[in-house]
C-alpha cells in the first residue's frame, strides 16, 4: 500500500505536502551559517593574520550576517522556504509529523 506526499483534500484546498522536522543544527539556517562564520574566522586568523585587515573582517562579517538574517527572516515570510530549509519530505502518513496545507489561489 503505497502512500503519497501530495493529497487533494477539497476544493479548497490545492495540495498538501507530509513533513518532518530536521534538527536544529542541520537547519538552512544554521549550519551553512556555522560554516561561513567558521571560514571567516580562519581565514582571518591563518590568512590575513589579524589585525591588518581588521575593516575586511568587519565588512565580510556584516555581509554573512545579513544574509544569515534574511535567511531567517525568509523562514518566517514564506512556508515553502520554511519546509524547504528546516524539514524533509516524507510519504507516509505514519513518517510525518507536519502537514503543508497550500490553499487555492483567491479562496
Amino acid at each position: 500500500k503505497k502512500a503519497c506526499s501530495s493529497m487533494t483534500v477539497n476544493e479548497d484546498v490545492e495540495y498538501t505536502t507530509l513533513y518532518k522536522p530536521l534538527p536544529i543544527l542541520i537547519h538552512g539556517y544554521v549550519l551553512p551559517f556555522v560554516f561561513l562564520y567558521l571560514l571567516l574566522v580562519c581565514g582571518w586568523v591563518f590568512v590575513f593574520e589579524g589585525f591588518e585587515h581588521l575593516e575586511a573582517l568587519f565588512i565580510c562579517c556584516a555581509v554573512i550576517a545579513t544574509l544569515n538574517v534574511i535567511t531567517c527572516l525568509s523562514c518566517v515570510w514564506s512556508v515553502h522556504v520554511r519546509c524547504l530549509l528546516t524539514c524533509k519530505k516524507v510519504l507516509s502518513v505514519k513518517d510525518a509529523t507536519l502537514v503543508k496545507v497550500v490553499p487555492t489561489a483567491n479562496s
